[in-house]
């Protein structure tokens, strides 16, 4: 198997599982690699760490949410695998530079589309150029 199917098999496979705990070890076994290797690999064809891209993977599915949906914050913030609603809102607010309720009413109000463009998409293009 070619790596970049196979890290494209890993990619789909955080994509579906992003409200579970997903580790390194998990993702190699996966994909039928070392951990080392593998992690390399990732590293070299998505341009950052694993557990960097499933945190910020994570904190989009979060930010969209806010904007599309009704659900409290603290949900929101346990299904991004935060323990509490500070840990997530300290977070959001380093990347988004607001904290996820003033997020969401200033985003959620205007129009229900997405801030941010699709990171698959954009992923995907990058692994067939």
């Amino acid at each position: 198997m070619k790596p970049e199917s196979m890290i494209q098999q890993a990619l789909d496979y955080i994509e579906n599982h992003l409200s579970e705990n997903i580790g390194l070890d998990e993702l190699a076994r996966y994909v039928c690699m070392s951990k080392s290797s593998f992690h390399r690999l990732f590293h070299q064809t998505v341009g950052e760490p694993v557990y960097q891209y499933v945190r910020r993977r994570r904190m989009e599915c979060a930010a969209d949410r806010l904007i599309q949906t009704n659900q409290p914050i603290i949900e929101i913030a346990l299904t991004c695998r935060y323990s509490s609603q500070e840990a997530f809102s300290r977070a959001f607010q380093r990347i988004y530079a607001l904290p996820p309720g003033k997020y969401r009413r200033l985003f959620a109000t205007k129009n229900r589309t997405v801030i941010h463009l699709c990171t698959h998409t954009r992923r995907s293009a990058r692994m067939a150029a």
